[in-house]
């Protein structure tokens, strides 16, 4: 329920500073998950995992406390920095810990509830904003540090594989992991040109100032149980083409957005699409493990990560370009959305789709010996 930092970083900066500290931040979100790959190959999970989340904590409080023009831009980027050390390993613990036909559904119910609880950090938002930034920050900071009580707790205190047992050689990113980073990174596009511009949009309709914060909630609870209807469906088969079937009904489902125009029916669709493409955020990180060997998934789930960073900057440029035609910005953003899904799809057709075995997470690590770590 953290994170309620990042969107108000630039009110915090102010006008003057609100760009050096946002591309400080972006900059260092970006290289957070290399700097958490890198750990993730020395040191154990519980240490990278709780490491991040203490130096996000620490960062935050630094980014409070410090008054020059030089020195918020430089907090701002240590905040970065440590922003996402966690997430590599995070997706990595998910795989060792669930048998490989269990990954669609773990990463589903993570990525579905990593959605409700944003709606529910919107509501903390909601009551501290009020009183001020400082208190969003400190309170932001204060997850943080119960997150990382939590993580050195409950995760695993096992050492990563000997260096020799990883890998020989530098590590290269393979054509694979490139064009499902390709693939990643234009789906992230299409997400975010909704989420970011969907509040605009139901303003543009004639929506009250409440009604955004509604959808967000009514959005919270509807992903959770599409999620979860979906798996009863499923089980444990696995549908070799699930994630490009679901990225063309979302895309078919932005189609749909852009003709509404009353606020009744554009919410109820929103609603959809959201647990829709919810659920579609789970199957990117099965797919990124069921083709990385075991050894580099570390460095697989980084590289892939990376796509969020490249695509954040990546919306309002494409919006803008769609500017001289489409000079209304949320209609751009909702035209940019379904193009950009349905361009995912496509590529996604040229990756290979890797056979799930029914064995345990350690057989496609190559330690058989062991049983899926569980908590």
């Amino acid at each position: 329920m953290g994170a309620y930092t990042v969107p108000f970083l630039a009110v915090y900066a102010g006008p003057e500073l609100a760009t050096a500290v946002l591309g400080a931040f972006g900059v260092g979100a970006f290289l957070s998950r290399w700097l958490g790959a890198w750990m993730a190959l020395h040191l154990s999970p519980r240490t990278v995992v709780s490491t991040g989340l203490a130096a996000t904590g620490v960062a935050l409080i630094l980014l409070l406390s410090v008054r020059g023009s030089l020195t918020m831009v430089g907090a701002a980027a240590l905040v970065g920095l440590a922003f996402e050390i966690y997430e590599p390993v995070t997706y990595e613990a998910f795989a060792q810990a669930v048998t490989a036909s269990e990954r669609r559904r773990a990463y589903t119910l993570l990525s579905t509830v990593l959605v409700a609880a944003g709606a529910l950090s919107g509501l903390v938002v909601t009551v501290l904003l009020p009183l001020g930034t400082n208190w969003l920050i400190l309170a932001d900071s204060a997850t943080c540090f119960a997150a990382a009580a939590v993580a050195w707790r409950h995760l695993s205190a096992d050492r990563p594989l000997p260096r020799a047992e990883r890998q020989k050689s530098r590590w290269k990113p393979p054509s694979s992991l490139v064009l499902l980073t390709a693939a990643g990174t234009i789906f992230s596009i299409g997400y975010l040109a909704v989420v970011m511009f969907v509040p605009l949009a139901l303003f543009d309709r004639g929506a009250a100032a409440w009604v955004p914060g509604v959808i967000l909630m009514v959005s919270a609870v509807a992903a959770p149980l599409l999620s979860a209807t979906r798996s009863r469906a499923a089980g444990n088969r696995h549908r070799p083409r699930e994630l490009e079937f679901g990225l063309t009904f979302t895309a078919l489902l932005g189609v749909a957005l852009t003709t509404l125009h009353d606020v009744v029916w554009f919410s109820a669709l929103y609603v959809l699409w959201t647990a829709a493409s919810a659920s579609l955020l789970g199957e990117w990180s099965a797919r990124v493990a069921d083709h990385a060997p075991a050894p580099d998934r570390t460095l697989w789930f980084a590289f892939h990560g990376s796509s969020w960073a490249v695509a954040q900057p990546a919306v309002p440029a494409c919006v803008a370009l769609l500017a001289p035609v489409v000079p209304d910005a949320s209609d751009a953003a909702l035209l940019v959305a379904p193009a950009a899904l349905a361009l995912s799809a496509i590529l996604l057709l040229f990756t290979a789709t890797p056979g799930v075995r029914g064995g345990t997470a350690s057989d496609l690590a190559g330690r058989p010996d062991e049983q899926p770590r569980r908590g």
